[in-house]
């Protein structure tokens, strides 16, 4: 087991001043402290804006004192300080501060911490599991961030913190604050998870009565009451941001098919367009707490990053699920307009080295790809070219950045890969075809690309599966294989009218029927 001495051995001089970050000299930082205060400081510089649970001036107090130790000792604090560090370590690598080689790569002992905390349920318990599950967010070999947070949620719930203590003025309000960023730091992070596996939150928000994190008197009273406010500020954005994904998770994916299907159009209508309103709105309250950094350290508050979670919400809102389906032609145009431009900004979030390469942003990708698939397969039109070819460069250059060991991510990138020269190859068949047809001239069905892309669909469900999980709603696209009510007869067998897959009759085909050999 590696020991804080060892690892800072090998740490560059990076110090903290305020909010900047600069190289010295060993001996300067020496002054300045330990270089793996550095890790502790990165953290609260950027997790701690969107999950504020912790205290920092004791944690800090913590790191400075500490020195050859083993960071996994059978102790809270201990264990406390260790992921805050790990965690920094990610942040400073991710914002290229610091090399792989020379980051903080603990062997991070789940199996000790998580039976620790299931052993002594409680508030320490809540916030080591609380850390654990941000670390495992990078970590493409450790327990799954699910199971963790599943754990964690229950604790939550079973230890009151959803709830206000029968005797809530036996708190200090300090204490009492903490106790309140502690369970909305679990609930952002709950709701974050679940919406990215597309799976049921933990957490149930029905009968919570905890107001959202406020400064307390200590912190207003301080010095530093501008930054906190502006950090709580943001605190809050983030978390109308967790409660807007939820409703769509609740609404559009999670309730039951047949219900769903009793829906006439209008009603499903007025839920999408009521839903959309809500994205408005809080996009044009981001806009007024995002703010310029000196660095790249820090990543929610910048308007970047406010732009890619826009459009996110859009394709979660427009994803052809079974709720979409009655009007799933109209809107793939729109989703591949939204998914162009929540590439976009994600390239600018990792040339700006501000894109984390963790689970939740592999698993945001996913179903993206998978609309991608899912668009080209219904679209009916052979005269141009597939409106989100343009895409996949971006999709699959951010998915080749993720580190060898994410297989997922790099498995997803070959299949993403192919599906441009499938893109590409029934185009090129298409304009020929186009070119050559006369009325009187017998069409072959183009046989071989409903096989290439039924093999891809399968190949890609299969990947998505096993990252999100089998039962993950956005597994289930609504009449992918269903051709008798898919207008574009795309995935599935040949419907009746192209019973002879070789060659269509020249006597009843027409010129509009070329449209029809489309995308398959």
């Amino acid at each position: 087991m590696e020991s804080v001495s060892s690892i800072a051995s090998h740490v560059e001089a990076i110090v903290v001043d305020g909010a900047n970050f600069c190289e010295s000299s060993p001996s300067h930082s020496t002054a300045q402290g330990p270089p793996y205060v550095t890790f502790a400081k990165a953290y609260f510089r950027h997790v701690h804006r969107a999950y504020p649970f912790l205290d920092k001036d004791e944690v800090l107090k913590s790191a400075s004192k500490l020195s050859n130790l083993d960071l996994w000792r059978q102790d809270s604090d201990s264990m406390k300080l260790g992921l805050v560090m790990a965690i920094g370590s990610t942040t400073l690598e991710r914002a290229g501060k610091i090399s792989t080689e020379t980051s903080m790569n603990l062997r991070v002992p789940y199996p000790d911490i998580l039976s620790q905390c299931l052993r002594s349920p409680g508030m320490d318990s809540l916030r080591i599991l609380t850390l654990l599950a941000l670390y495992s967010l990078f970590d493409p070999k450790g327990v799954a961030t699910w199971s963790i947070v599943g754990i964690l949620t229950r604790q939550a719930a079973a230890l009151g913190l959803t709830r206000t203590p029968p005797e809530p003025n036996s708190l200090i309000s300090h204490d009492a604050e903490l106790r309140h960023r502690l369970l909305w730091s679990i609930f952002v992070l709950d709701r974050m998870v679940a919406v990215s596996v597309g799976q049921p939150v933990g957490l149930v928000e029905e009968n919570m009565d905890i107001p959202q994190p406020s400064i307390t008197v200590e912190e207003f009273a301080s010095p530093d009451r501008v930054e906190l406010a502006s950090l709580l500020q943001l605190n809050r954005h983030i978390i109308q941001l967790r409660q807007l994904e939820q409703e769509i998770l609740s609404v559009v994916y999670l309730p039951n098919a047949a219900e769903v299907s009793k829906m006439v159009a209008v009603d499903r209508k007025t839920i999408v367009e009521q839903l959309r309103s809500k994205i408005e709105h809080w996009y044009g309250q981001g806009c007024l707490v995002s703010l310029p950094e000196p660095d790249n350290i820090p990543i929610h508050n910048t308007i970047t990053w406010l732009n890619a979670r826009y459009y996110n919400l859009l394709i979660l809102l427009y994803y052809p699920c079974h709720f979409n389906s009655q009007s799933r032609h109209t809107q793939c145009g729109e989703s591949l307009n939204f998914i162009q431009k929540y590439v976009h900004y994600n390239r600018v979030l990792l040339e700006n080295r501000q894109l984390p390469l963790n689970h939740i942003t592999l698993n945001r990708f996913l179903p993206v790809c998978l609309a991608l698939l899912y668009c080209f397969g219904i679209s009916r039109r052979c005269n141009c070219n597939f409106a989100g070819r343009s895409d996949l460069p971006g999709v699959i250059n951010i998915l080749r950045q993720f580190p060898p060991t994410w297989r997922v991510a790099h498995r997803t990138a070959s299949a993403m890969e192919e599906f441009g020269e499938l893109v590409a190859t029934h185009e090129g068949n298409s304009s020929t075809l186009l070119v050559r047809a006369t009325f009187s001239d017998d069409i072959p069905f183009q046989s071989a690309t409903r096989t290439w892309l039924k093999a891809l669909q399968k190949s890609l469900l299969q990947i998505v599966g096993e990252a999100l999980g089998r039962s993950s709603t956005y597994l289930y696209i609504d009449d992918w294989d269903n051709v008798q009510k898919s207008p574009g007869s795309s995935l599935g067998e040949p419907s009746q009218r192209e019973s002879t897959p070789t060659s269509l009759d020249a006597n009843s085909w027409t010129f509009t029927d070329s449209f029809e050999l489309g995308f398959l």
